[in-house]
């Protein structure tokens, strides 16, 4: 299935705010309803709403896991207080669209949390069996425009100090000298 970018529509959003009900609150408290971004993402949420025939598809949390379980520390990904009206199902490429648009819009401490998980979904692209037409939208001043929401990787890089993905050695040597 061919990806197609997803079309930013307040129309849409609506739809999808009146989808969630109650949850739409929740969805609120994690992501800038007035972002482009969000708008992009409800449209993808509806996307996978719609009956369609996938050969291969990922079941995605529309308002995000992570938000519940800061609420309510003990919940469980596939339970009913978590999932219940509040599940889509995406290909790989929406799948991942989806949460570079989370990371985009999202707020607070959600930004941080919806940019480690894009993160990992684009790593997760190299070893799909089919060319992920996604990973190519997306453009590597994007990609490390993102990879700086996360709080921990923007500390890195506000203190001058080398990530362990670029030189694991010095950056060893970065954090001692940092932390002493």
């Amino acid at each position: 299935m061919k990806f197609v970018l997803p079309r930013a529509s307040k129309e849409r959003l609506d739809a999808l705010l009146s989808y969630l009900g109650d949850r739409a609150y929740d969805f609120k408290k994690c992501f800038d309803v007035q972002s482009e971004y969000c708008l992009m993402y409800a449209d993808l949420m509806l996307r996978g709403m719609e009956s369609r025939d996938l050969e291969y598809g990922e079941r995605h949390h529309i308002v995000p896991f992570c938000f519940y379980k800061m609420e309510k520390k003990n919940c469980v990904r596939s339970s009913k207080y978590v999932s219940y009206n509040n599940m889509t199902y995406l290909t790989y490429q929406e799948h991942s669209y989806a949460h570079y648009c989370a990371a985009q819009c999202g707020m607070g401490i959600m930004k941080g949390k919806m940019a480690s998980a894009f993160l990992r979904m684009y790593n997760r692209a190299k070893y799909m069996p089919t060319n992920c037409e996604v990973i190519s939208i997306i453009s590597s001043e994007e990609f490390e425009a993102t990879r700086k929401l996360i709080p921990k990787i923007a500390k890195v890089e506000s203190e001058g100090r080398t990530h362990t993905w670029e030189d694991p050695a010095q950056a060893k040597k970065d954090y001692y000298y940092a932390n002493k």
